[in-house]
């Protein structure tokens, strides 16, 4: 089964629980902001396949047949392949902590990772609302890190699965049991925790940056308690202020051009 046909089925899976199990009210029509968010998905897909895609793949498949990178320094190859691979995922899984908090406190990186922020609501689609350039540059990360670090192909596909995944499961509105996710939520990123997340106040804004394990967010103190209270406004404001009645209507057309419009 392909990468498409996974996650599109994950997609389809979550998008029927939140519609009849919602864990928060909506207010914009949902189809019409699934459609955004997918066009924005499509058009970063379709840019990221010819460029992001292609130096990630290409990292991988140099360090495997030249033997580059940490892993190969130290042998890892001859280790028992379910641990290298568990290894390797672990490590993915921490360098995109890094990655997603990077995007938050470097200018020039927010400006492109805001527009996943622009959502003023949150479910399955809000996982794939990303900004064609923050694809190309996250590519350009990952493929440093395969360089460096002599990342598997196997575990690069394969986290690639399991991370967006990931997102399309915390990003969305269904509403689990509190106690299960709370139970499940000492391990691994839920709904309600990466809602906290997605809240306009910068202190939270700037927090919990895990995508699938909550670890790296205890180790590096970005966590944040859950709030109860899941009417709260989501979503920055367009003009990079916090107040959230300055906010302008989400905007496909603003959100895929405004980073370039800002000076350098």
């Amino acid at each position: 089964m392909s990468k498409f046909s996974i996650l599109a089925a994950v997609f389809t899976l979550f998008l029927i629980l939140e519609t009849v199990f919602p864990l928060r009210k909506t207010i914009e029509p949902k189809v019409r902001r699934i459609a955004r968010n997918l066009t924005m998905a499509i058009v970063s897909g379709i840019i990221a396949r010819f460029s992001a895609v292609l130096i990630v793949l290409w990292a991988a498949e140099f360090t495997a047949e030249n033997k580059f990178g940490v892993l190969h320094v130290f042998g890892a190859f001859s280790w028992p392949p379910f641990l290298l691979l568990a290894i390797e995922l672990v490590a993915l899984d921490y360098l995109i902590y890094h990655w997603h908090r990077f995007n938050h406190v470097v200018p020039f990186l927010w400006r492109f990772h805001q527009p996943h922020h622009l959502d003023h609501e949150l479910d399955a689609s809000t996982a794939l609302r990303f900004h064609f350039f923050e694809i190309v540059l996250s590519g350009c990360f990952r493929t440093a890190c395969i360089l460096a670090i002599g990342f598997s192909l196997e575990a690069v596909l394969l986290f690639e699965v399991l991370v967006t995944g990931a997102a399309i499961f915390h990003h969305s509105n269904f509403n689990l049991p509190l106690w299960f996710e709370n139970s499940i939520g000492t391990l691994l990123i839920t709904p309600r925790r990466h809602w906290v997340h997605h809240r306009p106040t910068k202190e939270l804004t700037d927090s919990c940056y895990g995508t699938v394990l909550t670890i790296w967010d205890r180790l590096h103190k970005t966590l944040k308690p859950l709030e109860t209270d899941l009417q709260k406004i989501v979503g920055v404001s367009n003009d990079n202020t916090e107040a959230a009645a300055s906010r302008k209507p989400d905007d496909l057309r603003e959100a895929l051009l405004s980073p370039f419009a800002r000076s350098l």
